[in-house]
Order: C-alpha cells, then sequence, then structure tokens
C-alpha cells in the first residue's frame, strides 16, 4: 500500500497507483483506511491548532517578557540616575560638612583666643579694681585724718579765743 496520503484512495473509487481495480467503499478495509486516513489528519489539525495555541501564547508570554524587559530596563536607568544622584549629593554634602567642620574648629579656636583675651582683661580689671580700691581706702583715711586735724584745728581755735577772754590766773 502507498503511504502518500495526498494521492486519492482506493476507497474513492478512484484507480489508485498501488491497486488494479477500484474496490468498495463500504467494505470494512476501506472504512478501516479512511480511519487511517482520517485519524492522522485529526491529529494533525489537533496537533497543529495545539502548535498554533502555544505559538500565540508563546508570542503573548515573549510580549510580556518584553514588556517587563522594559520596565526592568526604565527602572534600571531610574536607579543608575537616582545612584549618580545621590553620588552626587554625598560628594556635596561630605564637603559640606567638612566645610561645617573647619568653620566649627575656627569659631573654637576663636573662642579659646576670646576667651583667653576675656580672662587677660578680667583679671587686668580686677587688678585695677583693688589698686583703687585701694587708693580709694587711702583717699577715705587720708580725708578722714584732715577732717580729724581740722576739727582739731577749729577746737583748738575755738578754744584760743576763750583763753584770751579768761583772765589770766594769778600765782599768789
Amino acid at each position: 500500500m502507498c503511504s502518500n496520503f495526498d494521492m486519492p484512495l482506493c476507497c474513492d473509487n478512484v484507480a489508485h497507483p498501488c491497486r488494479k481495480a477500484p474496490r468498495n467503499p463500504s467494505t470494512p478495509s476501506c472504512i478501516a483506511r479512511r480511519r487511517q486516513r482520517w485519524l492522522p489528519s485529526c491529529w494533525e489539525t489537533a496537533r497543529r491548532e495545539a502548535e498554533e495555541t502555544q505559538r500565540g501564547e508563546l508570542e503573548s508570554v515573549r510580549e510580556e517578557l518584553q514588556a517587563r524587559e522594559a520596565a526592568l530596563a526604565e527602572a534600571q536607568a531610574a536607579l543608575a540616575q537616582r545612584e549618580d544622584a545621590f553620588k552626587q549629593a554625598r560628594v556635596s554634602l561630605d564637603a559640606a560638612l567638612a566645610s561645617s567642620q573647619q568653620a566649627r574648629e575656627t569659631l573654637e579656636r576663636q573662642l579659646k583666643d576670646r576667651a583667653i583675651e576675656a580672662h587677660r582683661v578680667r583679671t587686668g580689671l580686677e587688678d585695677e579694681i583693688r589698686r583703687l580700691t585701694a587708693l580709694l581706702a587711702q583717699a577715705a583715711e587720708t580725708q578722714e585724718r584732715m577732717r580729724r586735724e581740722h576739727a582739731d584745728m577749729v577746737a583748738t581755735k575755738d578754744q584760743a579765743p576763750n583763753d584770751t577772754q579768761t583772765p589770766p590766773a594769778i600765782d599768789t
């Protein structure tokens, strides 16, 4: 028997190259041949439809994967941009931190220098206050001494005219 399914079979009442005479289409061998011819074509059709369905599903999965790859690429690009921005921000923040630390150290030195100067000035002023307080106390003592001397002189002057008015005592 011929394995070429594209050629008409003998059960179609057509001369087949393998057979000499046409056969009756209702004979069991013709029915079996029809089944053999029909089953492979059904399986072939089902296989083709399954392949087409698979191809369609594969294509939709492929499109979905491509969309996901594109989204991933966009996300990676955005992440790279954020990382670059972070690096730039980090560099500028590090520079700002270094600058502020340097400014802080400068201010600390200035404050220390001013504290030393203020202590020196305060010490000098305290010495000056002690000196002036001593001078003021000395001036107060001098004033008090001069007041007493003046009071004694006034009292002596007041007694001197009284002595001239009293008669001198006679010695007998």
